[in-house]
């Protein structure tokens, strides 16, 4: 066994995933998913879209994805990382956060070098569930940690999530090549594509670039297609490389991004950073993620 210094090589992405909910391990926490009616209201578990001038919708979903780096990086460093793997193995989290930011579970599964698949590509229906960390962000600790076994079982969640994550990979390979990643998803609505299918369960997936000044993406995934990799239906860039500086972040568009609201947090600073964008200046404040114009 030897330690490992990255999550996973998939070509250029370093993978990361993670969304609201705690049950991933619950096959029925979706049913029929991929498929909403008309009803108002999402179903649990599910997002709606950032609306354009909705700071609290931005401050929130940058909290939770700087709650999720957190606990990706306790559950690899005292988790994956302790434990090891064997050679030429792959390894994938998915982190979940509690609504309150207090604790997280980083779920690790694996692809051994006979499993990645044909001609090198991963696909879930290889994977083994490998790995549970449990975890506490409020103090940071683990609280557990549990070895696994066993396949990802097909047209569950975690099978879903990771196909998502894949076809994000897929695509910022494409996009930015030689650029490395963690990859966190949110499942959200999105415009269906009859009349009896108003909306979609979609994946937003967040790219986050390692690099500490960039890039960052954010990645639509279409619906979950049973056992095959989802379509990509959107990508656009939230942070050009360099767009990440000390004292200011830009975004071109008109307002920060839940990327914006995580990295100002990250830094561990408690005043307020400026974020450039095509509307004027905004201000968030390094404690709280809240956002406010200066």
């Amino acid at each position: 066994m030897r330690r490992r210094d990255t999550i996973v090589g998939l070509g250029a992405a370093l993978l990361a995933s993670g969304c609201a909910s705690n049950s991933n391990n619950d096959q029925d926490e979706f049913a029929g998913i991929g498929q909403v009616g008309n009803s108002s209201e999402p179903p649990p578990g599910v997002f709606r879209p950032i609306a354009e001038g909705d700071l609290v919708g931005i401050q929130k979903r940058g909290a939770m994805l700087f709650n999720l780096q957190r606990a990706l990086r306790l559950g690899y460093e005292h988790g994956a990382q302790s434990v090891g793997t064997a050679e030429g193995d792959i390894i994938l989290p998915l982190v979940d956060v509690d609504p309150g930011g207090r604790s997280a579970q980083a779920l690790f599964v694996r692809w051994s070098r006979d499993r990645v698949g044909v001609d090198g590509n991963l696909h879930p229906k290889y994977a083994k569930r490998w790995l549970l960390v449990s975890l506490m962000l409020e103090p940071e600790r683990v609280l557990d940690r549990e070895l696994l076994a066993g396949d990802v079982g097909e047209d569950t969640v975690e099978f879903h999530r990771i196909a998502a994550m894949l076809a994000a990979a897929k695509a910022l390979q494409a996009r930015a090549a030689d650029t490395s990643f963690h990859l966190f998803t949110v499942a959200e609505l999105a415009p269906g594509k009859s009349r009896r299918r108003s909306s979609i369960i979609a994946t937003r997936v967040y790219a986050m670039g390692v690099a500490e000044d960039g890039p960052d993406y954010e990645v639509l995934v279409d619906e979950a297609k049973k056992s095959k990799i989802p379509d990509v239906l959107d990508l656009v860039e939230v942070h050009a490389p360099g767009a990440i500086e000390a004292g200011r972040i830009r975004v071109p568009g008109p307002q920060p991004a839940p990327a914006s609201v995580a990295r100002i947090m990250s830094r561990g600073t408690s005043g307020p950073a400026e974020v450039e964008s095509a509307s004027g200046v905004w201000l968030v404040d390094g404690r709280t993620g809240l956002v406010s114009r200066p």
